[in-house]
């Protein structure tokens, strides 16, 4: 039977040499970040949180191996950019189309922002999700992806629908 300290000094769990490739160098932003735990949020699938966690750290490092700079103010500039300002609720009531534009707060502007930039990488081609979605964080940044179009039409739509509160006609009699 072997003791803790002689399993630990065993070669078989020995810790191999740190190369000059590793992600040593590199800081990752902790866990407790916001931004990065609803990122999280919204990339987890089925209550698998360790492997959202792993997809987030390792999106984080293609954005660092893409732009060679630090990579979560590159992604908070990524947000930033592609989040909405509000949103338009659509209904039909009589035959008619009725479009509310309803303002966002900011977890909601980000939540739109990150759910548009998934859904945008997943439309374009390649293997592994966190090299997608760090060059569709790169593509949000340069200003030629379509969430950035997506975040330009739901702006026009709600400047065409827009509510402007009419002073009522009781209110004009009385100033007459």
């Amino acid at each position: 039977m072997h003791t803790y300290k002689q399993a630990v000094s065993n070669e078989k769990h020995a810790r191999p040499a740190a190369s000059s490739t590793d992600t040593a160098n590199i800081h990752i932003p902790p866990a407790e970040d916001p931004l990065l735990h609803l990122f999280t949020s919204c990339v987890m699938k089925h209550g698998k949180r360790q492997e959202a966690t792993r997809v987030t750290a390792k999106m984080l490092l293609h954005l660092h191996a893409f732009t060679k700079a630090p990579p979560l103010p590159i992604f908070r500039e990524a947000i930033a950019k592609a989040s909405p300002l509000l949103r338009c609720r659509q209904f039909k009531r009589a035959a008619k189309q009725y479009v509310f534009p309803t303002p966002l707060n900011e977890r909601q502007r980000a939540r739109q922002a990150i759910k548009w930039i998934l859904d945008s990488s997943d439309k374009k081609g390649g293997k592994h999700l966190p090299e997608r979605v760090a060059r569709e964080v790169i593509a949000v940044i340069k200003g030629d992806s379509e969430v950035i179009k997506k975040k330009v039409d739901v702006h026009k739509l709600a400047v065409l629908h827009r509510y402007v509160r009419m002073p009522s006609f009781a209110s004009l009699v009385l100033i007459l």
